[in-house]
């Protein structure tokens, strides 16, 4: 196995290439972890780890240069409802659900950094070209991103090469956090008014207690945790 194969080399790309038209490892030296733009407004399907529940249409907000926060906003239904809020702040992440008695729970890590591809390592593993059927407006990049401390396990990040995020996915997920993100309508630089991120009523007095939180120091490579 130490030989290289020109022939399966040579092979393997045509098949590739049949597959998944556009596709191609070569073109990853000239590509650059994608950075969060510090506001954005975004709209996503996001499918959640615990297959008890069904996805989500989510409105999600950012702010990292007032607020700290990214702030998400699920529905479901039809006509949509607004099931319950979803606040990451610095250091510290609310879950608040509105079924039952609505209580909310420090829970989840703080905000995720505009840089967070960059600090945790992500590499492009292939660049699927324009006008191919799955990229038809643009190049885009494949990166897989190594989550810290957790041995092989990565999430994967489907970009486009103008930093718009197409897909999100983390592999062998744990928890009750996101599985999938599909994105639709993306507004980088849009920005939203303050109080659409203040902190619900019912979060203000909720702390974060030791071992209730699925917040740990795997989390600091891409999110403001303490750590």
């Amino acid at each position: 196995m130490a030989f290289t194969n020109s022939d399966a080399v040579a092979e393997r790309e045509q098949r590739i290439a049949q597959l998944i038209p556009g596709l191609s490892r070569g073109a990853c030296p000239r590509m650059h972890a994608a950075r969060r733009p510090d506001r954005f407004v975004a709209t996503a399907i996001v499918t959640p780890i615990q297959m008890t529940e069904n996805p989500y249409s989510s409105m999600m907000y950012y702010d990292w240069n007032d607020a700290h926060a990214l702030v998400v906003l699920p529905f479901q239904s039809n006509p949509p409802v607004l099931q319950g809020i979803i606040s990451l702040r610095e250091h510290v992440g609310y879950r608040q659900r509105f079924a039952g008695r609505g209580v909310c729970a420090a829970v989840l890590p703080g905000a995720v950094k505009p840089d967070w591809m960059t600090s945790a390592s992500c590499k492009c593993r292939a660049v699927v070209e324009r006008n191919s059927p799955l990229s038809p407006g643009t190049d885009s990049q494949i990166l897989s991103c190594p989550i810290k401390l957790q041995g092989r396990r990565v999430m994967w990040n489907w970009y486009t090469t103008g930093e718009r995020p197409i897909m999100f996915m983390e592999a062998q997920p744990e928890g009750s956090g996101v599985m999938l993100a599909d994105y639709h309508d993306w507004l980088p630089g849009q920005a939203v008014p303050p109080k659409n991120f203040d902190l619900p009523n019912a979060c203000k007095a909720t702390r974060s207690e030791p071992g209730a939180s699925f917040s740990n120091p795997s989390c600091s490579d891409c999110h403001s945790t303490p750590w």
